[in-house]
């Protein structure tokens, strides 16, 4: 299985060809979905394509890479999204990484660093849980 897991991991930087809300509302990716599914949370590793949900009053999800693992830290590199609005306003919508490298992320080169739970297994990343990007667009809402 690990050789499958580093293939689906080498897969999901794919180009994601999506340009509608439409076509995001329904997009999956099944590399991801495979591995978000075979994997929990104490299986992260690097290479490996997380979320997390940030935000007080709104709702912002923010993608990102595991560059490096020690055994209990992560050090994630922040990809950027593309957004698809639900509005004509752009406020509300779905969001996707993008993986092929075409975009840079408003934050080019920052690097965080998440913290792995022992018990649980869960990571907290700059305070968020965070978890395997299973492959479907998130949902953003800027309304405050």
């Amino acid at each position: 299985t690990m050789t499958a897991t580093k293939n689906a991991t080498a897969a999901i930087t794919q180009t994601i060809n999506v340009t509608t809300y439409e076509q995001a509302s329904n997009y999956v990716n099944e590399d991801a979905a495979r591995t978000a599914a075979e994997k929990s949370p104490k299986d992260i590793e690097v290479g490996d394509i997380i979320y997390a949900n940030f935000g007080y009053t709104m709702t912002l999800p923010v993608f990102g890479r595991v560059i490096k693992r020690t055994p209990c830290t992560y050090v994630i590199e922040e990809l950027p999204s593309k957004e698809f609005g639900s509005d004509r306003y752009g406020q509300q919508g779905l969001a996707l990484p993008v993986l092929d490298g075409s975009s840079r992320p408003a934050h080019a080169n920052r690097r965080l660093r998440a913290n792995r739970f022992t018990k649980s297994g869960n990571l907290s990343w700059d305070g968020h849980y965070a978890t395997f990007w299973d492959g479907k667009s998130r949902w953003y809402d800027y309304m405050d």
